[in-house]
């Protein structure tokens, strides 16, 4: 048997596994990821948003092989022992492979009912699944570096000078690098579209062995920021995309407490063996969400506004600019105090507070904030290297967008559209 295979990625081209990548993702566990959304319910709003899990861990798995090849090529007294290098490809494969159905849409309510997050799940099905299986098989591959990466806990050695969880969750991670220039592609936004080959050409590391830039790469990782910065408006926060989502929430959140057809809690999922885990993806939401035979009819309205392809209506819409350590009022959580309900009540004394859906969103032009993790570019001055946070450079774009951005909603059924708007501003709720 050949000891690897080409397959075809519509957004990096061709992609050579290796023996050990091929028997991961041959398994019904890794497979399942064909059947858990990209983009939830994106579709919704933009048709061609169809794409899966499994293309974007293929397309991580890429980008973060290209970054830690380009690091060893490119950057002088560097430390990676080469078994480390299939390490961290099959972090960049495997970072995603505990994703719920829907990826995102549930996983507050996971969150709250078990104070766990997808990321758990990764780490349970590579412990117990035929994954591990696999990877103990091969003798160079260390599972416990695997499983530290995935977990954030790695600390750069003498022997290992980059820091590998940087590559997958930062700001300039493979997984952002993927998922940018994929749901670009399959939206049709053209905002997503970043030059991912300058940035793998120009990547170094800091004296922390964390990732940054060459000063010839800074243009592409300003493009990068503001990219992902307009993503989350355009596509990832649209108004409808979020309002389906809302209602696939709370439909998954009643149904774990029908009485009569309840659908899988999130304790029941943590403890799902691999057979369950594999079942356990869209076409099983869907599957509970077509056949609901209980009695609550909120539940019924919701199932059927969703098929017909009919959102709950914004109330609010209130975008805003704001400080990097600035927190604004969270409004979303005044609307869930008995004072508030109360007021809405008092003023519309048929309102269903179950119509009442609220979101509460802050992004930034880069993921984490500029005083604790900032992106540095690398400038030689003096024949020495120095690392500087790219908004500190006065000629930087980034400079001036020091500002994130935050967007508080709310949402109902259009039934009590106007009533709703005309209460919240009488309790100044809206300006």
């Amino acid at each position: 048997m050949p000891t690897h295979k080409i397959i075809f990625d519509n957004v990096h081209g061709n992609i050579r596994l290796s023996q050990i990548q091929r028997e991961i993702m041959d398994t019904e566990i890794f497979q399942r990821l064909r059947r858990i959304s990209h983009l939830a319910l994106a579709d919704y709003v933009f048709p061609g948003a169809t794409h899966n899990r499994f293309s974007h861990s293929i397309g991580t798995m890429y980008i973060i092989t290209e970054m830690i090849n380009s690091l060893i090529e490119n950057k002088d007294g560097i430390s990676i022992p080469k078994s480390d290098v299939e390490v961290i490809s099959l972090v960049g494969l495997l970072h995603d492979v505990g994703h719920l159905p829907f990826s995102h849409v549930f996983e507050d309510i996971m969150e709250i009912e078990t104070g766990k997050k997808h990321e758990d799940l990764t780490i349970k099905i590579i412990e117990e699944s035929e994954i591990g299986r696999i990877v103990e098989r091969y003798p160079d591959i260390d599972l416990a570096l695997l499983i530290n990466i995935l977990k954030k806990n790695f600390t750069p050695t003498d022997e290992r000078t980059v820091n590998y969880v940087t590559l997958i969750d930062g700001n300039l991670d493979a997984d952002k690098l993927d998922y940018l220039k994929r749901d670009s592609l399959h939206t049709g936004v053209g905002y997503g579209s970043i030059d991912v080959e300058r940035i793998l050409k120009t990547i170094s590391i800091d004296d922390n062995g964390l990732l940054c830039i060459m000063n010839k790469g800074r243009l592409a990782l300003e493009n990068l920021c503001i990219a992902r910065f307009h993503m989350f408006q355009t596509v990832y926060l649209h108004k409808s995309v979020v309002a389906f989502e809302k209602m696939l929430n709370k439909i998954y959140e009643k149904m774990m407490h029908d009485e009569k057809d309840s659908i899988m809690d999130f304790k029941t999922v943590l403890e799902l063996d691999e057979s369950g885990l594999i079942r356990y993806n869209d076409n099983y939401i869907w599957h509970k969400i077509l056949n609901y035979s209980g009695n609550d009819s909120f539940i019924k309205e919701l199932i059927k506004m969703l098929l017909r392809h009919e959102s709950i209506k914004l109330v609010i819409d209130d975008p805003k600019l704001v400080e990097p350590n600035e927190n604004p009022e969270r409004k979303l959580t005044l609307l869930k105090y008995d004072p508030y309900q109360k007021l809405i009540h008092e003023k519309i004394p048929d309102f269903d507070m179950n119509w009442l859906f609220t979101a509460d969103s802050r992004t930034k032009f880069r993921k984490s904030d500029y005083y604790n993790d900032p992106i540095k570019v690398e400038i030689e001055e003096d024949g020495k290297l120095k690392y500087t946070d790219i908004s500190d450079l006065k000629y930087s774009i980034m400079n001036p967008l020091r500002k994130e951005f935050t967007n508080f909603q709310v949402f109902t059924h259009s039934k009590y559209l106007t009533s709703l708007k005309t209460c919240l501003k009488e309790i100044h709720l809206i300006e």
